[in-house]
């Protein structure tokens, strides 16, 4: 799996990368599931994801399980 193998600075790529979403949050509502999807196959906790987009753990464990459907 690609979340235990994930070199720190992959993971702190995905962190990035989702602040730089989230500052995009209007344009791309649609794509925030599929980049927290990517983020945590990269290392990323669900509490780091919803530190990146301004959500709680559990909003984003609800976002991932609705994006897996």
């Amino acid at each position: 799996m690609i979340a235990e193998t994930a070199p720190v600075e992959l993971k702190n790529l995905a962190r990035q990368f989702l602040e730089l979403q989230q500052g995009r949050h209007q344009q791309n509502q649609i794509h925030r599931p599929y980049f927290a999807c990517l983020a945590h196959q990269y290392g990323l906790t669900h509490q780091e994801i919803g530190d990146a987009y301004g959500m709680t753990e559990a909003g984003v464990r609800k976002m991932l399980k609705r994006a897996v459907k």
